[in-house]
């Protein structure tokens, strides 16, 4: 099924360009920043991405997929609505624990049908990196500003290099490569915030 890879390299290749815009964006403002076209690309990314676990049946990548297609949406509609009123934080924080409900039940039910270090690894490395925009999405309700603050890229990180083994383990060009990319990003950001704060501080 070749047009099944294909959506997945058109996801990967939008993770990749966002990637590279926020790389490009930031290194020309001198510190990590992120433009609405992440947002977009990220998007389109996340549902092309969705239709390719679904065709491979990875209820990892699947829920993953899903959970960051609404926040994705949601800071899109933040960075283009700046005076609109942000989410409470009753509510917040209810969207959160259902969103950490669901993937624990998941990642619960998918252990339990297999139960191999293999999915282990997949579903840490998940939760791990899953957890990266919820925590941007909290910062950005609370601060009324849409950016990707330090503890996002560390989650990154350690989140892509488990699910690099994960990919690896299920010989799985698509989401590796997205991996790989990635973490090239998330060391540059990670050194461009540390030299801001360096800097900040003299």
């Amino acid at each position: 099924m070749h047009w099944m890879f294909a959506i997945g390299w058109f996801g990967q290749g939008a993770y990749f360009g966002r990637s590279l815009l926020q790389w490009l964006r930031s290194e020309r403002a001198g510190r990590s920043i992120v433009p609405d076209g992440f947002w977009i690309l990220s998007i389109l990314g996340a549902i092309a991405l969705l239709a390719y676990a679904t065709l491979r049946h990875d209820p990892v990548i699947i829920l993953g997929q899903a959970v960051n297609l609404a926040i994705y949406l949601r800071n899109l509609h933040l960075a283009s609505h700046r005076e609109r009123p942000r989410l409470g934080p009753r509510i917040l924080g209810l969207a959160l624990t259902v969103l950490t409900m669901a993937h624990l039940t998941a990642m619960m039910q998918s252990l339990h049908q297999d139960h191999s270090p293999r999915m282990l690894v997949g579903w840490l490395g998940q939760f791990i990196f899953l957890t990266r925009f919820p925590l941007q999405w909290w910062s950005a309700e609370r601060h009324a500003i849409v950016e990707l603050p330090p503890l996002f890229w560390w989650t990154s990180l350690v989140g892509s290099i488990l699910l690099l083994a994960y990919a690896a383990w299920r010989h799985d060009p698509v989401i590796a490569a997205g991996q790989g990319v990635g973490l090239m990003t998330y060391v540059r950001n990670i050194s461009l915030q540390h030299r801001v704060r360096a800097l900040a501080s003299k």
